[in-house]
This record gives structure tokens, C-alpha cells and sequence, in this order.
């Protein structure tokens, strides 16, 4: 009798013993389904068709988190696209390139336009910002004067400033362009800067003196992607002082590694 009595209780312990396992093991798969899941979410913003068309000549596809060139046919072959002129909201289009992008409606009918196009994909979740644009000031000259020893700012090709909070960490950052191209011989006058003052650093995006300084950058468009801590910012560059819109191509500069670099 007692030895029946022992059987029916191992047996019983066993029972829950093995549910209890099964259930364990059924929530660790299904902790691993979700992880998973969310993983190959997160991953998925970061391929997939993100393309970005900035002015007339630059194409980017957007991939494992970095800036890729990208050639005229994978635009024309999207549908519509989200269309900004000037940073402000335009509508959706198609693409078509005819040495210059023109814009197509549902009817296949051209629509005009006039301004600086940038054109997202709609997969592409970008958000552009919008900001104002000031020239340089005191404070500005005062930083130029002690950390670049520029004291001139006569015949300046580029003088733009923009304040903006780009970690949005209710800091104020700033974006200053400079160019001093002035119409002369005297080239030991000619810089070019972008710099960024972001949080409590100053970050050298371009410098250049003298016989170096052969181009003029100016600020595009400042975009944010998959709601990133920190904004993007898109500038275009200028070959030469007398250059058309052939000459005119972008880069971005991007934050990586507590530091904004051009990608």
C-alpha cells in the first residue's frame, strides 16, 4: 500500500514537474519570438527602399545606417514620392529626370516648380525640420576671431547661421556657413567654414584657406530619421565662384561616435 501511495505521488510530482517545465520553456520561445520580432522591426528601418533626392544632382539610398549614392533609374522606377521645395511640404510626385527632375501628378501631367527640391521615398520616415536663418553676430565674429583668426567678413559669399536644437536636449545648437570669395586677385583673403556648435564643443565640418578655398557650401535642409536622437544635416557644395547648377553637388554630415562627420 505505501509503496502504491509513493508511486502515485512520484507520479504526480513528475506531472507538474513537466508542466511546469513546459510552461517555462513555452515563454522563454515565445520572449526569443518577440525579440526577434522587434529586431528584425528595428532592422527594418534601417533597409528596405529609403531614397532620398537632394537638388538636381545628388541620389541617396539609405542603408544599414549610412548614406549610399545611388543612380538616377532606382528613382524613376518608385512611385510617388514626398516632395519638398524649399523644406516646406509640396505633395506627392513621381520623379522623372530630363536634365533636370521633373515632377508628375496621378494624371502623368508635369507639374512645376521653383526651388530646392528634396524628394523622400515613402518607406523613408524623414522628418524635415524647419528653422530660420540668421547671419553671423558678436558672438559669432568674437569665436572666428579667437579660434580661426579671421577678422574680416567684407565680400561674403556665404553668411548664414542657423539655430537650432539638434539632440533636442532644449540646447540651442548652431550651424554657421562662411565663404569670403571676393571678386579680386587676392586670394590669400578666400576662406571657406562650417562649423558646428553643438552642446559645448565646436566641431570643424570644413576649413579651408587660401589656393584651397575653390568652393562655396551653403546649408539644404536639416532632416531627422527614424526619430534618431540627433538630426542630419544636408549642405550643398559649390564648385567655383562663377558655377552653375551642373557644378552643384551635397553631402550630409551625420552624428557618430559623440561627433558630426561627413558620411
Amino acid at each position: 500500500m505505501n509503496k502504491t501511495k509513493g508511486m502515485i505521488i512520484t507520479i504526480i510530482m513528475l506531472l507538474i514537474y513537466g508542466l511546469v517545465m513546459y510552461f517555462v520553456l513555452n515563454n522563454k520561445s515565445a520572449q526569443s519570438t518577440n525579440t526577434k520580432s522587434n529586431d528584425t522591426s528595428e532592422k527594418s528601418k534601417l533597409t528596405g527602399t529609403n531614397y532620398m533626392v537632394v537638388g538636381n544632382n545628388s541620389i541617396y539610398k539609405f542603408e544599414n545606417g549610412k548614406y549610399k549614392k545611388a543612380n538616377k533609374s532606382y528613382i524613376e522606377a518608385l512611385p510617388n514620392m514626398k516632395v519638398y521645395i524649399d523644406n516646406k511640404y509640396f505633395g506627392s510626385y513621381k520623379l522623372n529626370y530630363v536634365s533636370t527632375w521633373n515632377l508628375l501628378n496621378d494624371k502623368s501631367e508635369f507639374v512645376s516648380y521653383k526651388g530646392s527640391l528634396l524628394a523622400i521615398s515613402n518607406e523613408f520616415d524623414v522628418n524635415v525640420r524647419n528653422y530660420n536663418v540668421r547671419e553671423i553676430n558678436d558672438d559669432d565674429k568674437y569665436l572666428l576671431l579667437k579660434d580661426y583668426g579671421i577678422n574680416s567678413f567684407k565680400n561674403l559669399t556665404v553668411n548664414k547661421v542657423v539655430d537650432i536644437d539638434l539632440d533636442n536636449n532644449d540646447v540651442m545648437d548652431e550651424i554657421i556657413c562662411l565663404s569670403s570669395m571676393e571678386i579680386s586677385d587676392n586670394i590669400n583673403s578666400y576662406y571657406n567654414l562650417v562649423l558646428i556648435k553643438y552642446n559645448d564643443k565646436v566641431i570643424t565640418l570644413i576649413e579651408e584657406r587660401k589656393d584651397k578655398a575653390l568652393y562655396v557650401y551653403d546649408i539644404v535642409s536639416i532632416i531627422n530619421t527614424f526619430n534618431n536622437s540627433n538630426d542630419s544635416i544636408i549642405f550643398e557644395k559649390i564648385d567655383g565662384y562663377y558655377a552653375d547648377e551642373t557644378s552643384v553637388t551635397n553631402f550630409i554630415a551625420k552624428f557618430e561616435n559623440d561627433n558630426y562627420v561627413i558620411d
